[in-house]
């Protein structure tokens, strides 16, 4: 169906309301959840995105707005003082630095294989009947999709990290109340999963594994651009390492004639986020959970550790259910945990409260105008112009040529002097317009 098609459809469904005004984080909660089946997700942008499959099929009954995370979670937070207290773990009831036992698992893990020992506890233990993990697609390398595990080799399969866009939207275990579900994903994923078992009554029957996305979520043109850069076509490539080895970790292209492709992590991030988001969606600007904190347990790099250690993870327990699990994992043996304080945590959080402070300011602006709670947005395309898109980002970035990038539409993946020439021209026109309208709508 093509785009026109799209916006031809009743006004009370999630492309018009979510995507239209750019707040969809692509999580693809929406897809599952919609009764009639009309929707399904296609890449745009560089990253995933709903559409109105079927022509008609809509029905307008509104339930994929009222399940979608981009425009309103609020987790019973109603401010950011207690958002504030909340993300810097103050609430916390422990929190540790562990790795895993399991030398092979530590050894194939981003940061001490912590996620992979709780799921494949989990399982063993048969404390959940599956896992939703992501892994990378066999059929294409540069895809990420997230399945429902039902077996520790599976769990194991899915070690490490993807820095790519994944959906929910294939994971129908996801709607059965039944089902004891571990879902282990980036906040934008445990907030929708929580929409959806919520909705279902499922929450008891649920468990919630969050990761540190430190506020950046990289688009599929992340990747190519490391691609572009070695001269790696895509038909060469036969998978991708995001992130092994010793801290900070490297990044590993394997061709399919049996060469590799070494990149540090830190170049990885350095390169892509370092003045140039070109590869952040829109909506991870607004977004001030960076570190899981509607989770019941979440997990990240202990960045405290020296560069060349083996890594391990920080983890946080948000709720007591968290904290019983990872107890009792402990006492297991299957981790090695060293309990810490919450001055740690709040030290360990600090570089992400700088983002969060600013992404802050703009739901703040945007609220106000609104006359909104902090956490909710309504759908309604006038609110978030493109001219507001460039005031807050500037707000972030002192580069022009970063903050133009949001009135682009094909939101491009490098930045070259045709594209800046082009995103200028494009500003330009877009204020004629502007200027425009206004003389004529003067008396």
């Amino acid at each position: 169906m093509s785009e026109n098609s799209d916006k031809k459809m009743a006004k009370n469904n999630v492309y018009s309301e979510v995507v239209a005004n750019n707040l969809c984080i692509g999580c693809g909660i929406c897809v599952l959840i919609c009764p009639e089946k009309a929707l399904d997700m296609v890449v745009c942008n560089g990253t995933y995105t709903p559409r109105v499959a079927i022509l008609g099929a809509c029905i307008s009954c509104g339930t994929c707005i009222s399940s979608c995370p981009g425009i309103g979670f609020d987790g019973g937070i109603d401010n950011l003082e207690v958002a504030l207290k909340k993300f810097s773990g103050d609430d916390c009831h422990e929190a540790w630095v562990a790795s895993a036992k399991d030398r092979k698992i530590r050894a194939a893990a981003s940061a001490g294989g912590v996620i992979t020992a709780i799921s494949t506890f989990a399982i063993d233990k048969g404390i959940v009947d599956g896992i939703v993990l992501t892994r990378m697609s066999r059929e294409d390398p540069l895809r990420g999709e997230m399945f429902f595990a039902r077996t520790a080799d599976e769990c194991r399969d899915s070690i490490g990290s993807k820095y790519c866009p994944v959906s929910l939207a294939a994971v129908e275990e996801l709607l059965d109340p039944e089902l004891r579900v571990l879902v282990v994903g980036l906040p934008c994923h445990i907030q929708a999963a929580r929409f959806v078992r919520g909705r279902l009554g499922a929450e008891k029957n649920t468990l919630y594994l969050g990761l540190v996305c430190g506020g950046h979520m990289v688009r599929f043109e992340g990747t190519d651009y490391w691609l572009r850069r070695f001269g790696i076509a895509q038909d060469r490539l036969g998978s991708i390492i995001y992130r092994t080895g010793t801290l900070p970790g490297t990044m590993y292209f394997l061709l399919r004639d049996g060469s590799k492709i070494a990149l540090s992590h830190l170049a990885f991030w350095r390169h892509l986020f370092r003045g140039l988001f070109w590869f952040s969606p829109f909506r991870c600007r607004l977004c001030i959970d960076c570190v899981s904190m509607f989770a019941d347990i979440s997990c990240g790099t202990n960045w405290g550790e020296r560069l060349g250690a083996t890594g391990s993870t920080l983890v946080v327990a948000r709720t007591a259910k968290g904290n019983n699990l990872f107890r009792d994992i402990i006492n297991s043996g299957v981790v090695e945990a060293q309990p810490i304080s919450k001055q740690y945590v709040r030290e360990s959080y600090k570089p992400y409260l700088r983002n969060v402070m600013a992404n802050s300011k703009i739901r703040g602006e945007f609220a106000r105008r609104l006359g909104r709670s902090f956490f909710h947005w309504p759908g309604d395309s006038a609110i978030i112009s493109n001219l507001d898109r460039v005031a807050f980002y500037m707000q972030r970035r002192r580069s022009e040529l970063v903050a133009c990038k949001w009135l682009w539409p094909l939101n491009p993946p490098f930045l070259t002097t045709k594209a800046a020439i082009t995103c200028a021209l494009r500003v330009a026109g877009g204020l004629l317009r502007k200027l425009r309208g206004l003389i004529r709508a003067r008396p």
